[in-house]
């Protein structure tokens, strides 16, 4: 508990900016659903002094992982503790928010894991031009080296131009968020490889893999599923050189 509350960093405002449901974000955005099933995130824009608002701008999407802003998991320690919970991971800003299952108060957390829907995550920092930095990965399978599947998420803007004259007001959006997937390998001591699905990006990926195991056989029409097999193998045939 003292290693977790070390790493959380209290913030009146963060408190105020994510509530439960779909949930509020800063700067007066809130995520909402129509009763199509469309995700939609709502800001409300002000340039007067006062604040008052004068207009909206509306996003298809949200800018968090999943539909929804807030999801049930738990933050996960060295030492096998768990705090169980509701996560909020917002891939625009790479932010976790965490709330206790016995609070509504909001806490920005930097884990070393953390589960999200059943789904495992891992921070890893990074060095971005002089600055430090924590990504978080999926993991997509846990051996000795890791298989790892990163989301990043980016703002596309729509011209309201583009939408036909007399189109309801509430069927425009202002842009989209985009999500991405990329997928790792990450050795061990070595930093996460992005990888495609073919042979030539698994040599990269894995140079110390022996000659058999990476052959054009092995390697054609690679799925998620062949990856992870051959993952289990490298990391096989490394343990019996040990």
């Amino acid at each position: 508990m003292e290693r977790w509350l070390s790493r959380v960093v209290l913030s009146s405002l963060a408190m105020a900016l994510l509530i439960p449901s779909y949930g509020q974000l800063g700067t007066g955005g809130v995520v909402s659903q129509d009763q199509k099933g469309n995700v939609f995130t709502t800001f409300l824009v002000s340039t007067t002094y006062t604040g008052k608002a004068i207009s909206t701008i509306r996003y298809l999407g949200s800018p968090f992982l999943g539909t929804n802003v807030w999801h049930q998991g738990s933050l996960q320690f060295p030492n096998g503790h768990q705090l169980a919970g509701k996560l909020s991971y917002n891939l625009i800003t790479g932010t976790i928010f965490f709330q206790t299952s016995d609070s509504l108060e909001t806490y920005p957390v930097v884990p070393d894991e953390f589960i999200l829907e059943g789904r495992k995550f891992i921070g890893i920092s990074h060095n971005d031009l002089g600055i430090w930095q924590m990504a978080y990965y999926q993991v997509v399978y846990d051996g000795q080296t890791k298989l790892l599947r990163r989301y990043q998420e980016r703002l596309q803007p729509i011209s309201r131009s583009v939408y036909p004259m007399g189109m309801p007001s509430d069927e425009k959006f202002d842009g989209r968020y985009i999500i991405s997937e990329e997928l790792y390998v990450k050795r061990v001591g070595n930093s996460p490889k992005i990888i495609q699905l073919t042979q030539e990006s698994l040599r990269k990926a894995l140079p110390d893999a022996p000659s058999d195991l990476l052959t054009s056989e092995t390697t054609t029409d690679l799925t998620q599923a062949k990856l992870i097999a051959l993952i289990t193998a490298y990391d096989s045939r490394k343990l019996a050189n040990y």
